[in-house]
């Protein structure tokens, strides 16, 4: 009888044992499986937002070689208009040039009407009398005409 007393009393002792053993480890495997699904759904959720990153970089790296190019068209589109700008400007500044020097022989042919229109000549009699004058001014053909014309004076 003291035989199966001990045994009992060991097989009592093992069933305290394992008890107690499963009540400690069974904090502990449920804290770890705690542990090791708040890091799975760290890591999801890290993954997550590195793809979002990616595809946010993709566009922002799209959007920005787009902008470069519009930058570069409107760059380009600037010069030619600074360039169109400049040939006006000098096409402008030669106009007014010119317009100064039309106006001016402008007043100068004026000038010379009003003192022809002062003479109070008629208009017929005035063409008559510059092909008479341009008959009477013909040079001498040699100087020494001239000197005798001169000295015949």
């Amino acid at each position: 009888m003291l035989i199966r007393i001990c045994l009992i009393l060991a097989i009592v002792a093992a069933l305290a044992a394992g008890t107690l053993n499963v009540l400690q480890v069974r904090d502990k495997i449920s804290t770890l499986a705690t542990d090791r699904d708040t890091q799975r759904d760290n890591r999801v959720k890290a993954e997550g937002e590195r793809e979002k990153a990616k595809k946010d970089l993709a566009k922002t790296e799209k959007d920005l070689t787009q902008a470069n190019q519009e930058l570069t068209g409107a760059k380009s589109e600037r010069e030619k208009a600074v360039a169109t700008a400049a040939a006006q400007t000098k096409r402008a500044d030669d106009l007014s040039d010119k317009l100064a020097k039309t106006t001016q022989e402008r007043e100068d042919a004026q000038t010379k009407l009003a003192a022809y229109v002062a003479t109070g000549l008629p208009q017929s009699r005035s063409a008559s009398s510059v092909a008479r004058s341009k008959t009477r001014r013909k040079p001498l053909k040699s100087p020494t005409k001239r000197k005798s014309f001169c000295n015949g004076r």
